[in-house]
C-alpha cells in the first residue's frame, strides 16, 4: 500500500510539473511569433528611402577589359531599407545611364533616342540583396556595359569618370524611380 501511495504522489508531481512547463513553453512561443515583417508589393511603396537618411553610395570604380566597361558601386542601406528590399514581392532593378548631353558612352554603345537627343544606358540588373555580394554592410552593385569598339586613350579617361553617369533604381515595370547624379562625388547621408 505504501508503494502504491508513493508512486501515486510521484506521478501527480510529475504530471503537474509537466503541465506547468508546457504552458510556459506555449506562452513563450506565442510571444516570439508575434513579430511579422510586412511584405511590400513594389519598390513604388518606398523608393524615396533608397536615397534617404543613412544611405551611402561610394564613388564608382571602373575597369575596361577589352570591349567591356565594368562599373562597381558600394551601397550601404539602413537596416529598415534592407528589410524592405528583402521583403518586396516584385523584383526591382538597377542600371547606369549616361548623363544627358555627355555622349561619351553613346559613342561606344548602342544608343537610345530620347527627347531628340541620344543617350546610352547599361543593361538592367536585378536589385536582389539576397544575391548581391555584401561586405561589412555594403552591397556591391556591379554593371557590365558592352562596348562596340575599344576606346581611345582620351575617351577611356572619360568613360571611367563618374561625373558622366547616373545610378538608377527601377521598379518591376522598369520605370525609373530614383536617379542618383554626381557619382564622381558619391552619396553620403
Amino acid at each position: 500500500m505504501k508503494f502504491f501511495l508513493i508512486v501515486s504522489v510521484m506521478l501527480v508531481i510529475l504530471l503537474g510539473g509537466c503541465a506547468v512547463n508546457t504552458a510556459s513553453v506555449e506562452k513563450e512561443g506565442k510571444t516570439n511569433n508575434t513579430t511579422e515583417q510586412k511584405e511590400y508589393d513594389s519598390l513604388d511603396d518606398y523608393f524615396k528611402e533608397l536615397t534617404g537618411d543613412g544611405v551611402s553610395i561610394s564613388k564608382p570604380t571602373f575597369t575596361i577589359e577589352g570591349k567591356k566597361l565594368n562599373i562597381c558601386f558600394e551601397v550601404g542601406y539602413p537596416q529598415k531599407v534592407i528589410d524592405k528590399l528583402k521583403n518586396t514581392k516584385q523584383m526591382s532593378y538597377y542600371q547606369v545611364i549616361e548623363e544627358e548631353g555627355n555622349g561619351i558612352l553613346a559613342k561606344y554603345t548602342k544608343t537610345i533616342e530620347n527627347k531628340s537627343a541620344l543617350y546610352a544606358e547599361s543593361p538592367f540588373y536585378e536589385n536582389d540583396l539576397n544575391t548581391l555580394e555584401e561586405k561589412d554592410g555594403f552591397y556591391f552593385y556591379k554593371i557590365e556595359v558592352p562596348l562596340l569598339k575599344k576606346p581611345t586613350k582620351v575617351d577611356k579617361t572619360k568613360l571611367m569618370d563618374g561625373k558622366y553617369y547616373a545610378l538608377v533604381f527601377l521598379n518591376e515595370k522598369k520605370e525609373r524611380k530614383n536617379v542618383i547624379h554626381g557619382l564622381d562625388q558619391g552619396l553620403h547621408q
